[in-house]
């Protein structure tokens, strides 16, 4: 008799179709991989209704840290060729995960640590999805992560993380990140519709595009050799020398992370957010939060900006 799964998530495509995904979990056999997070719902309906660049179809998609692989499923269903990366006791139900929702022809799976190697995933990607991944208690992993996303990413290679700010000690991934990623807002989920956290916090999606060469702190990412030290010296903040006009703290991009007013829009782009007289809104969204966006505009206005989702 053929297993059910375990839980049924409807993602919503456009008005008039909803993709359904089954999925299979095991939190005794995968950890904390082995269930389903608010994260991972917000990237999954992202990536379902992403219609800019010629959408997903043919497109070569990395998912770190997949855990059950909702959003790689999506991926794999518009079209994209899809590569689950977790720990090795997370594969199997990957992979049953993939066939139970028919795109197991799209889907490969690779046991990946955070900082070794990655040839063998043959980057680099043009799109590497990261879903609720950042933990507050898990500091040690914050350098071989972003080397891992450094070493998968391309000049042209998009990377999306969602995230939930749960603790200040996490603001130390995204002052490093900030060093040789360029780092924008897509969407923000006040309180998740289904909060399957229990939490009660605010989900961010980011955008993240690797800087010039040039531009990029030599002492962010640890080298491969250094990966053993389960400890790394992580700087506190940027090295002063790195610091840029519009630094994390002035340009209020950790403050929005941290936000949780209960008026905010539920779910908005950032780009209509900037559309919004300010007269409209700003009883709506903390003080914090209204100069954290107004200095944002000024940094896109500046640098180009995004339209319709995408870098100019």
């Amino acid at each position: 008799m053929k297993r059910e799964p375990d839980i049924q998530v409807c993602v919503k495509v456009n008005d008039k179709e909803d993709l359904q995904v089954g999925m299979f979990t095991d939190v005794h056999s995968a950890g904390p991989g082995g269930r389903l997070w608010d994260g991972c719902i917000l990237m999954a309906q992202h990536l379902a209704e992403r219609q800019h660049s010629g959408g997903l179809a043919g497109r070569r998609v990395l998912e770190i840290g997949a855990g059950l692989g909702l959003p790689g499923i999506v991926a794999a269903s518009r079209g994209a060729d899809v590569t689950f990366t977790d720990k090795a006791r997370c594969l199997a139900l990957l992979e049953e995960n993939a066939r139970e929702n028919g795109v197991a022809d799209r889907v490969t799976v690779q046991e990946l640590q955070w900082g070794r190697n990655v040839r063998h995933l043959k980057p680099p990607f043009d799109l590497v999805i990261l879903s609720d991944c950042i933990c507050h208690d898990e500091n040690a992993v914050f350098r071989p992560l972003l080397k891992t996303l450094v070493d998968v990413s391309g000049p042209l290679t998009e990377v999306l993380i969602s995230y939930k700010r749960r603790s200040s000690t996490e603001d130390i991934f995204w002052e490093l990140a900030e060093q040789v990623f360029d780092i924008r807002l897509v969407e923000y989920q006040e309180v998740p519709e289904l909060d399957l956290d229990g939490d009660g916090l605010p989900t961010f999606l980011y955008r993240c595009t690797l800087l010039p060469p040039q531009e990029h702190s030599e002492e962010v990412c640890l080298k491969e050799s250094e990966v053993a030290n389960e400890n790394p010296t992580l700087p506190s903040s940027p090295s002063p020398q790195r610091q840029k006009v519009g630094e994390p703290s002035e340009r209020g991009i950790l403050k929005e992370r941290s936000v949780k007013s209960k008026e905010v829009p539920a779910m908005y782009l950032l780009e209509e957010a900037e559309a919004i007289e300010e007269d409209n809104w700003s009883h709506c969204a903390s003080e914090e939060t209204l100069q954290g966006h107004k200095r944002q505009k000024i940094e896109r206005s500046a640098k180009g900006g995004i339209k319709n989702g995408e870098r100019k």
